[in-house]
């Protein structure tokens, strides 16, 4: 979908808005998925995110839509999109920020979020991203939910989803364990990810 600057319009349920924010994609993680697990189940009831006295909730999205990881982005603006024509409301307001990839984005993108009237961030998705946008969201009172996997940006109000490293690590190599194997090699990129993968595996 391409990138547009046009004023929001409420969506029923696709996305009502593209902005543009800036990340060249570092050591960051990426997008993870939660440890629980997923139902596949469309609610009777559609999800509707509305304030008491009955107002739409707006519901901002950062994610890299142009730049090095614009496809990493699109697939997760995909995958939204999907999930607001199953669940979503007429009164859901899904507004979509593009970060570029950039920490200096994400906080373009974070600004407008607020301004707009963002009640809660999804996103950014790279964890130098989320630590920018942390006093932002913070001067609003408002949560950020980053797709980031990097433990260390954690911390009100940014709040991570998905699957730390060293949980995958105990995983994989207890799958491991329990089926005779007792001689494990790694593969690592330098850096300080692959020195995480390496302690927890240790």
């Amino acid at each position: 979908m391409p990138v547009v600057t046009a004023e929001p319009q409420p969506i029923t349920p696709p996305l009502d808005r593209t902005r543009t924010g800036e990340e060249t994609p570092g050591a960051d993680k990426g997008l993870v998925v939660p440890e629980t697990e997923l139902s596949l189940e469309t609610p009777t009831t559609p999800v509707q995110l509305v304030e008491p006295d009955g107002t739409t909730v707006g519901i901002a999205m950062l994610l890299p839509l142009s730049g090095a990881r614009a496809s990493v982005g699109q697939i997760m603006l995909d995958a939204a999109q999907m999930a607001v024509f199953d669940i979503a409301g007429d009164d859901f307001n899904l507004m979509v920020y593009d970060t570029q990839g950039t920490p200096e984005g994400a906080e373009d993108a974070a600004r407008l979020a607020v301004a707009d009237g963002a009640r809660i961030v999804l996103g950014p998705l790279y964890g130098r991203s989320a630590a920018a946008i942390r006093p932002i969201v913070a001067a609003a009172g408002i949560n950020a939910v980053a797709f980031s996997n990097d433990r260390t940006v954690a911390g009100a109000p940014v709040h991570l989803m998905g699957l730390m490293p060293e949980q995958q690590i105990e995983r994989v190599i207890r799958y491991a364990v329990q089926r005779g194997y007792r001689r494990i090699g790694l593969l690592l990129p330098h850096g300080g990810y692959g020195d995480l993968v390496l302690e927890s595996a240790r």
